[in-house]
């Protein structure tokens, strides 16, 4: 007999390795925390509740006190790369609500457009 998983229980995720940059790798729900925070949701409350973290850890994430979160705050969250929330919550930029991080309608075509212009 197998036990089914809770929905509501929070699931541990891996690490996050930047696709780019190999050697960088921080926990899946600060990379998560970091992509929240350049699609421009400012509210530690509200990213808490989407990924099912306390205000004060989000906090610790933000300030990037850890070389690695450091980085990837420099580095950027990569064009194509999604977090899965575990709740909804709206975009700040078309209020659409979004489970995954950053909003596919917003910030996929306009980064894929900054990736290809000519430099």
């Amino acid at each position: 007999m197998t036990e089914r998983s809770d929905p509501k229980k929070r699931h541990k995720r891996s690490a996050w390795r930047h696709p780019l940059k190999p050697d960088l790798v921080v926990p899946y729900r600060a990379a998560a925390v970091v992509a929240l925070r350049e699609m421009g949701v400012s509210d530690y409350a509200v990213i808490a509740a989407a990924l099912s973290l306390t205000v004060e850890e989000v906090r610790r994430i933000d300030s990037a006190d850890d070389p690695s979160i450091r980085r990837l705050c420099v580095e950027k969250i990569p064009y194509g790369e999604y977090f899965k929330l575990d709740e909804e919550i709206r975009c700040p930029r078309c209020n659409a609500t979004i489970k995954v991080v950053p909003c596919v309608a917003c910030y996929g075509p306009s980064k894929l457009a900054e990736e290809s212009r000519p430099r």
